[in-house]
């Protein structure tokens, strides 16, 4: 009779090692990851008191700077309860897949911690400066069916080989020519591929954020809130009910009337964004 004996071990319950953590809470509402330096991630998340969310917005600032204080910006908290809204600042200092990923991972834990799992599942919009605005559209790349729409100021951009969510690409004339042709290029390949986005040049800009910029952001999501967030699920823009604004002449019309190239065209999601575009771009 021959005999086998296995050398697998069979770990009982006292010999199972636990997960590896990938990070820890700051607080209730902040979580950061372990990571190798100079590489950060961590997130803050801030809901407006008595408000039930229909949406996360999600806001980083530039130079791979520390994010996370503009979940307490002023202006921000007022358009987040307004719009019904939570926000997270973000710390993102890595590469922006892996970001994208810690994104949803510290959501996840974060509401877990709270129990407002609800919450964690809701529908993004994503906002970004420079370094910020390239992971607002890399998330919105690599995260579809999450992202409400995405909003890059003035980060340098490399056309995708597929159509993305709906997207705003600020960029400042006063900023360098080579960025700014690099934003330029890729919504020009977005809108050849049938994206929903809009270019707007600031005459006066420098590579800078002030607050008629995030005022056109912030009228850039409300008009999305409206048009894509439907009964509480994301539903596709009828593209055919946008107006069209030329980047040549700054004159805007309805969709059928467009008289140029729609594929060069700024995308206007409705009449008060249109309007708001209008008076940045002049």
């Amino acid at each position: 009779m021959i005999i086998f004996f296995s050398c697998s071990k069979q770990l009982s319950d006292s010999d199972e090692r636990p997960p590896i953590e990938k990070g820890e809470f700051v607080n209730d509402w902040e979580y950061r990851f372990f990571m190798q330096e100079p590489d950060q991630n961590a997130f803050k998340m801030w809901i407006p008191e008595g408000v039930s969310p229909r949406a996360i917005l999600v806001l980083s600032t530039g130079g791979a700077n520390d994010g996370r204080y503009l979940a307490d910006d002023e202006k921000w908290q007022a358009y987040a309860t307004k719009e019904r809204l939570a926000i997270i600042g973000t710390y993102v200092r890595s590469t922006t897949s892996e970001a994208s990923f810690n994104l949803l991972y510290a959501l996840d834990e974060i509401c877990k911690r709270n129990t407002i799992e609800e919450v964690s599942k809701l529908p993004i919009l994503i906002n970004g400066f420079s370094h910020g605005g390239v992971f607002s559209y890399q998330f919105s790349l690599q995260h579809p069916d999450r992202t409400l729409a995405f909003s890059n100021i003035k980060g340098s951009m490399s056309p995708s080989s597929s159509a993305s969510p709906p997207g705003l690409l600020i960029v400042g004339d006063k900023d360098l020519a080579s960025r700014n042709a690099t934003i330029k290029n890729t919504f020009l390949s977005l809108r050849s591929q049938g994206s929903i986005v809009c270019y707007a040049a600031d005459p006066n800009g420098y590579h800078s954020v002030d607050d008629k910029t995030n005022d056109l952001v912030r009228s850039f999501f409300t008009a999305i809130l409206k048009k894509r967030l439907v009964n509480n699920k994301i539903v596709t823009i009828d593209k055919t009910s946008l107006y069209l604004g030329s980047l040549s002449t700054f004159k805007t019309y309805p969709y059928s009337a467009y008289p140029e190239d729609r594929a060069t065209a700024s995308s206007l999601i409705d009449e008060d964004f249109t309007t708001a575009w209008i008076n940045f771009v002049k």
